[in-house]
């Protein structure tokens, strides 16, 4: 995203931080668009802006967004029938099954060798 903003937008920007200063959790509060996104999305109408930020913290907080990879706990069937591991590949951001062969994989990094 760029940072290419009108001075209005900036302050505009800056003046809706300061109002979800104490409403918005930190690791969200640093990202300013975040902020532009919710201004911009309300045609810069700070109190629609914040109504909807209000909601979506809401939201997050209800799905627990911010902790789901932490706290999930998978149901019994779910491990029973789709237990898996996977592989990562770093370089192309891909994933492999475990189920699927292993030679595939020797074979990619013995080329690139």
């Amino acid at each position: 995203m760029h940072d290419k903003w009108t001075i209005e937008e900036e302050n505009a920007v800056s003046e809706f931080r300061k109002t979800m200063m104490d409403v918005v959790p930190k690791h969200l509060y640093q990202d300013k668009h975040l902020f532009y996104k919710f201004l911009k999305a309300r045609n810069f109408n700070q109190q629609q802006a914040e109504l909807m930020l209000t909601k979506h913290l809401k939201w997050r907080k209800e799905i627990q967004i911010d902790t789901i990879i932490t706290d999930f706990k998978p149901s019994e069937a779910l491990q029973k029938y789709i237990s898996q591991s996977f592989l990562a590949s770093v370089k192309k951001a891909t994933y492999c099954s475990m189920r699927q062969s292993v030679t595939v994989m020797e074979k990619e990094s013995l080329a690139k060798r």
